[in-house]
């Protein structure tokens, strides 16, 4: 008789990793920390799953998901509110991390979304200093609008922010020049960007 596949959910936050798994349950937890991602990948290995899928948690969950790609094993990122109404379609309406994990593996060997390639670290990277330049001429936008409406005083301390956040938006359009120039997949696309 064939051995049933291993489905692994993981809840991830800022400070733990908790993890659960189907049809066995090795539910087991550690800390969100380069230690605490390589023992879990240890584990979550010799478990030998058919998918181990995490929640988009924004940007905690890369790092783990990272580690688990690089060791072979199948990851999928799913979008947080997907797996929450398959959750309330269940009947699971209480929310704890080791629930959450549990459902996160359920979800897994239900539905078993298609295991896709990650990013590779240069999108990744470029992604993030294009995310940040985004940021970037957010915060300066509304510190221009603040500006328009406050008194000398206060648009001065406007005026040094905004120096500040122009001069930080300058070295960052450096990095992402420095960037495009050091990744030779970019080069052909640097017009573009």
């Amino acid at each position: 008789m064939a051995k049933p596949q291993t489905f692994v959910g993981i809840d991830v936050s800022a400070r733990r990793l908790e993890v659960d798994s189907l049809p066995t349950s090795h539910r087991f937890w550690e800390p969100n920390t380069e230690k605490g991602i390589a023992s879990l990948v240890n584990r979550v290995k010799a478990l030998h799953p058919q998918i181990v899928l995490l929640e988009a948690t924004g940007g905690y969950e890369i790092p783990l998901a990272y580690a688990l790609w690089d060791e072979g094993l199948p990851v999928v990122i799913m979008n947080p509110k997907v797996v929450r109404h398959f959750a309330k379609a269940m009947g699971r309406l209480a929310k704890t991390d080791k629930l959450d994990a549990q459902v996160l593996a359920l979800y897994a060997q239900k539905v078993q979304p298609e295991v896709r390639p990650l990013k590779d670290r240069d999108q990744l990277e470029l992604a993030q200093l294009m995310t940040r330049r985004r940021q970037l001429q957010g915060m300066i936008a509304m510190e221009e609008n603040r500006r328009r409406t406050c008194t000398p005083k206060v648009q001065g301390n406007i005026d040094r922010s905004l120096a500040h956040l122009r001069r930080l938006l300058q070295e960052l359009d450096r990095e992402i020049q420095d960037f495009i120039r050091r990744t030779p997949l970019w080069h052909e696309n640097d017009e573009i960007l």
